[in-house]
């Protein structure tokens, strides 16, 4: 019939290039990351009243923070997406983004009781 062997050295290559151009997509997707955040975050602010609960308020606050320290950290970083201190400063810049826009579509949950949409 065929060859488990081939079949078993093609899923593996097929895995290892898939791996590689995630881990590079990931890279360069810083901001689409603050986009995004950013987006939700001007959403969320939309919807808040003066009978808005503080919590979610505070919730939005930090996350605009989160998203502008990203930046910050972002626009700062001494190399580009290579090299150890690159990695280092964007990957961290991006996890801030991320944090963002989990935070952002968690008020935005709490405001309408509605999950976001991508």
């Amino acid at each position: 019939m065929f060859n488990t062997s081939k079949f078993r050295l093609s899923v593996f290559l097929i895995s290892i290039l898939t791996a590689g151009y995630s881990s590079l997509a990931t890279a360069y997707s810083c901001k689409a990351v603050f986009f995004e955040a950013n987006t939700l975050i001007k959403k969320a602010e939309k919807l808040v009243t003066p009978k808005t609960d503080s919590r979610i308020i505070s919730m939005i606050e930090e996350a605009k923070g989160l998203a502008k320290s990203g930046l910050v950290s972002h626009s700062r970083a001494s190399q580009n997406h290579h090299g150890k201190v690159g990695k280092f400063a964007h990957s961290d810049s991006v996890r801030r983004g991320k944090w963002a826009v989990s935070l952002a579509k968690q008020a935005l949950f709490l405001l309408t009781a509605v999950p976001p949409k991508h």
